[in-house]
């Protein structure tokens, strides 16, 4: 039984935070849940910060609104740890290799230097640790989402990481 999961993205726009969203919320759509899943940002350029927001249930989600207190947060740029107020109910996952202390459960994991896969990385480690998607509802949305090489080495990503 599923009681509604929110989950705040950060990241800079490029790194591929309104994707890794989108992934969780068509994978959990996969294993028979609702999902919502919407971006916030301002100027729409290369590096500027953004936010996504992401809902998960077992029934229909009405609130359409942003997630001010979620249950878990994923950061894709800890450079964004000076400008942003860091706050979750269960846990904050960081693509970083650096321990921080957030007042909250922290999980840091260095998704490698490749920032064309760390955000698939990181959402593939906290579904394997949340249980809120499965393996093969994750490697199915990535497959739907990414064509030729880069879906294949999306999917090996998503084994890796859920693997970890």
């Amino acid at each position: 039984m599923v009681n509604i999961i929110s989950i705040k993205f950060h990241g800079r726009a490029g790194e591929g935070v309104l994707t890794s969203s989108y992934l969780l919320a068509v994978a959990a759509f996969y294993d028979n849940k609702y999902s919502q899943s919407f971006p916030m940002f301002g100027a729409e350029r290369m590096g500027a910060p953004i936010e996504c927001f992401l809902r998960i249930d077992n029934k229909q989600i009405n609130i359409r609104s942003q997630i001010q207190d979620p249950d878990y947060v994923l950061i894709l740029d800890d450079s964004l740890l000076k400008a942003i107020n860091v706050k979750a109910k269960k846990e904050v996952y960081i693509n970083s290799a650096k321990k921080y202390n957030l007042g909250v459960k922290t999980t840091g994991i260095c998704c490698g230097n490749e920032i064309r896969y760390s955000n698939v990385a990181l959402i593939s480690y906290f579904a394997r640790r949340t249980k809120i998607v499965s393996l093969n509802s994750l490697i199915r949305a990535v497959k739907e989402r990414f064509i030729g090489p880069d879906s294949e080495k999306n999917v090996q990503v998503v084994k890796e990481f859920y693997g970890k």
